[in-house]
């Protein structure tokens, strides 16, 4: 592999390595236009969303922010906060 190549490989490695920051900074949460179908809680792998006060919450100490809950939720009201600091 030439300069350019090791160069290229290095920089992709590096936007692998921040896109998996990102991943690990991203926090789910539910917004006030749920309608507690539920469909959320039954797809959680990890049992993360749990109801509470007639809401759904997601519990982060369960939550591995794989984003099943967002994908499912049919109105959208499962909503990703990024904290994300490329710099790290």
């Amino acid at each position: 592999m030439d300069g350019c190549g090791k160069e290229i490989a290095g920089r992709s490695s590096e936007m692998t390595n921040e896109m998996e920051s990102y991943k690990e900074k991203a926090v789910y949460y539910i917004l006030d236009t749920c309608t507690r179908c539920g469909r959320c809680a039954q797809k959680c792998p990890l049992h993360a969303l749990v109801p509470r006060q007639g809401h759904y919450r997601i519990d982060l100490r369960f939550c591995d922010g794989c984003g099943i809950c967002y994908e499912i939720c049919p109105i959208g009201a499962v909503a990703i906060h990024m904290d994300f600091d490329p710099q790290i």
